[in-house]
């Protein structure tokens, strides 16, 4: 039996990219070429297996990871108040019977994790894998020091689909290795992305633009007139000038869409993150800036400042959260929004929104912020953990495609052109309304995806909460492979470069019944369309500072960056005077540390 098992695990360990497809019944023209020969290779272990008591117990071979019947794990997740517990989702069900481990799940809901994770932490009283667990840098640096958090590098062994995939992005290891050598932390990594940010995504009602004559904005200047006529131009056609809003938004504490987007238009290559203020100068050979240390920041505050006392900029922008503002742009009330797409407006006005993206002058070139590839953060293992091998091997399982798809969207059920369903991960469930189904087309080919188990009338859960009742994405959303990068790997007929990902997405507006992929189309479509020949990386998530450096930026960046938060939010509303107190605002920047905090990221940063 012991022989059996280590086989088992070797087979594990060597297996390809889509092993994890292997507990599948698609026919031929249901997933792509690697797939099949992926299915193929499982049909003839199973054959060669039949004899074996794993085969008896109906569990597949390739996937039994526990050493033993008995064998257990313990996981904390994030979730929501929506989510169904544990216990009740045919993730864990599944994943318990394909891998002989039983996960006992600790579910926090994300409003009181950043309360609860240090306490955890304090009283030791916390699980074998703790999955995002939005960790700082320094956090990770002193649990992983301490001995909390495991040095994953003993296990890498057992994490082959990890291993490969981050060696698909060049210098990738650098964003997660510490600077004492170590690998605490798994990451995200995506290697095919054509959109931008979605904290920038900034979107133009093109119906008020053509009333009002103009063409869509490209500078600064173009974008405030196109303001000013949606002000007093009476845009929706009620006879009432006064109950359109020009411009809406909202600021939050952490990159957020109208932020984001005005400070890229200014030529800041950033995510805009009011947390962290370090940006690239366009205008000034990438040069490395703490922002508001900037002239061009000033210019900022004074142009904000001015769409908001002409009455162009929504007031509510500092008091409303984003569940607030959605609800005031579903009214198609704004010229401008804001957001990650245009899903939560009405089937009547979503496709009224074009991309828009801005450059400071017509001499300027447009910046538009793309994440980098890799995201820190995923899970870690902790000392409490009594085998981690096994737990590197479960979380493993997740960056190999089919079972990121699970993760994050599944389970994978197919729908052919005369409506039979395909399981392409059989056991999981029998009920088609419990995920996203995937349309193909007569050839097996990738049509599009779309979820039937949503309904938006019914009116208690939106598309996305719905969507994670039954799978933990709540609290695991894209935190192993990318989406556009798995979705091309899984289906048959996708492309993997630009033009095809763009016809793709025309296809998915011009062509789906349900609302929901017909306005992920027009977000997709228009945001490639708009922003792909201007995106950069900004500046490089650095995830480790050095320890002199991180003791100093701990001590001191919040009261920093409260202080820019808090000041801006006053000279833009016109609480205070740029002309009278921006000179005393920046001495008090200066007396609190921002040359040293810019300093220290100018050395850190590697071109």
């Amino acid at each position: 039996m012991k022989k059996l098992l280590a086989l088992l695990l070797a087979l594990l360990l060597v297996a390809t990219v889509f092993a994890g497809c292997s507990n599948s019944t698609t026919d031929e023209s249901s997933v792509s070429e690697s797939s099949k020969e992926s299915q193929e290779d499982k049909d003839s272990k199973d054959e060669a297996d039949d004899s074996s008591e794993e085969a008896d117990s109906g569990k597949s071979s390739i996937w039994l990871i526990g050493d033993e019947e008995s064998a257990e794990l313990s996981l904390t997740i994030q979730v929501s108040a929506t989510d169904l517990p544990p216990e009740e989702m045919w993730f864990f069900q599944y994943y318990e019977e394909m891998t002989g481990v039983t996960m006992n799940v600790n579910p926090v809901l994300s409003s009181d994790w950043g309360e609860k994770k240090s306490v955890l932490i304090a009283t030791g009283d916390y699980t074998d894998i703790i999955w995002k667990g939005g960790w700082t840098s320094s956090e990770i640096v002193e649990y992983g020091g301490d001995g909390t958090f495991l040095d994953l590098r003993d296990y890498f062994d057992y994490m082959p689909n990890f291993m490969r995939e981050m060696d698909m992005i060049e210098d990738s290891w650098s964003y997660i290795t510490t600077p004492d050598g170590a690998v605490y932390t798994t990451c995200a990594i995506n290697p095919t992305n054509w959109l931008s940010s979605s904290g920038d995504w900034m979107w133009i009602n093109y119906k008020w633009l053509e009333a009002a004559g103009l063409e869509k904005p490209q500078t600064l200047d173009e974008f405030y007139n196109a303001l000013v006529a949606f002000r007093d131009g009476d845009m929706d056609g009620d006879g009432n000038a006064d109950n359109e809003i020009p411009f809406s938004g909202y600021f939050g504490t952490s990159g957020d869409s109208l932020r984001t987007f005005m400070l890229n238009s200014f030529g800041f290559d950033t995510a805009g993150a009011t947390s962290f203020n370090i940006a690239l100068a366009s205008w000034d050979n990438d040069a490395v800036v703490y922002i508001p240390l900037t002239e061009r920041y000033k210019e900022y505050l004074v142009y904000m400042n001015k769409l908001m006392e002409e009455g162009l900029l929504d007031r509510d922008v500092f008091s409303q959260d984003d569940t607030q503002y959605k609800a005031k742009t579903a009214e198609a009330i704004c010229g401008v929004i804001g957001g990650s797409g245009t899903q939560y407006l009405d089937e009547a006005h979503f496709d009224h929104y074009d991309r828009v993206a801005l450059k400071y002058d017509k001499n300027a070139e447009k910046v538009v912020y793309q994440p980098s590839g890799i995201s820190v953060n995923s899970a870690v293992i902790t000392d409490a953990c009594k085998n981690p091998a096994l737990a590197a091997k479960w979380i493993d399982i997740f960056y190999a495609p089919e079972h990121a798809y699970n993760l994050q969207a599944g389970p994978i059920i197919l729908e052919h052109p005369d409506g039979s369903l395909t399981f392409v991960t059989e056991g999981i469930t029998e009920d088609p309304g419990v995920g996203q189904l995937v349309k193909v087309d007569e050839n097996g080919n990738y049509v599009g995806g779309y979820f039937p188990g949503w309904e938006a009338s019914n009116g208690e859960l939106g598309a996305w909460d719905w969507l994670c009742l039954e799978h933990p994405a709540n609290g695991m959303f894209v935190t192993t492979i990318g989406e556009i990068y798995y979705y091309d790997l899984l289906f048959a007929g996708r492309s993997s470069t630009y033009d095809g990902s763009l016809a793709e997405q025309k296809n998915r507006y011009e062509n789906y019944e349900d609302n929901m992929n017909r306005a992920e189309g027009w977000t997709r479509w228009h945001d490639m369309e708009e922003t792909y020949e201007y995106l950069s990386a900004g500046y490089p998530s650095i995830s480790y500072l050095n320890a002199d450096d991180q003791t100093w930026v701990d001590e001191n960046k919040t009261i920093l960056e409260d202080y820019v938060l808090q000041m801006e939010a006053k000279f833009i509303t016109g609480a205070a005077d740029i002309d009278a107190e921006y000179d005393a605002f920046i001495e008090e920047l200066k007396k609190l540390g921002a040359e040293k905090y810019q300093e220290i990221y100018a050395n850190a940063y590697v071109k």
